[in-house]
């Protein structure tokens, strides 16, 4: 799940959940997260990971796993357009 951050806000706004990859333990993601993106503006993201056992899209029913936060700027300033390390 992907959240943002917007700019007069004061709470994080759900952008994006990604497809559900069943039973496994390495998962190679195939959608991709389209946003526009403000050269002039801090974006932060948040993602967040949940191991889904159930039909249900309730995350309070799913395995919370972690989350990384970073900034749009980080990624879109790489070659690969992954970032490893996140503040």
């Amino acid at each position: 799940m992907t959240y943002i951050y917007p700019f007069d806000g004061a709470n994080w706004l759900e952008y994006h959940r990604t497809e559900v990859i069943w039973n496994d333990h390495d998962p190679e993601f195939t959608e991709k997260i389209i946003m526009k993106y403000s050269f002039e503006e801090i974006q932060p993201l948040k993602f967040e990971f949940y191991d889904k056992n159930t039909e249900t899209d309730e995350l309070k029913e799913q395995d919370f796993l972690g989350y990384a936060e970073c900034k749009l700027t980080d990624i879109m300033t790489t070659r690969s357009g992954r970032v490893s390390t996140m503040t």
